[in-house]
């Protein structure tokens, strides 16, 4: 499966950016100067494939209930997802069109 677009939707100091990765194979190395956002950037990542930590570490301009990061992804056989994940208990994840996953 290969990620082809972060989706940090309200995260961090992130409102409604996208960080395209392409369809192809490659590494990808994101630079920047301090404080632009790399270390949010990883954190959304985490988040968005694996669920959120326990503690709002990136709530700071959005409510805690509102962080929203999504992905979209592209698997080996060329099926797309693109997905969302909220800060919630239930429902938490959603396709990107707010219908919820059983």
């Amino acid at each position: 499966m290969r990620l082809e677009r972060l989706n940090l939707v309200a995260y961090g100091h992130f409102t409604g950016f996208n960080l395209p990765l392409g369809n192809k194979s490659a590494v990808h190395v994101i630079v920047g100067a301090n404080e632009v956002g790399k270390s949010t950037t990883r954190r959304a990542l985490i988040s968005v494939l694996f669920g959120y930590p326990h503690e709002v570490e990136d709530g700071f301009l959005h409510d805690a209930k509102d962080i929203t990061v999504g992905a979209d992804l592209i698997a080996k056989d060329g099926r797309r997802l693109a997905y969302i994940r909220k800060r919630r208990g239930k429902a938490a994840l959603a396709l990107a069109d707010g219908t919820p996953f059983d």
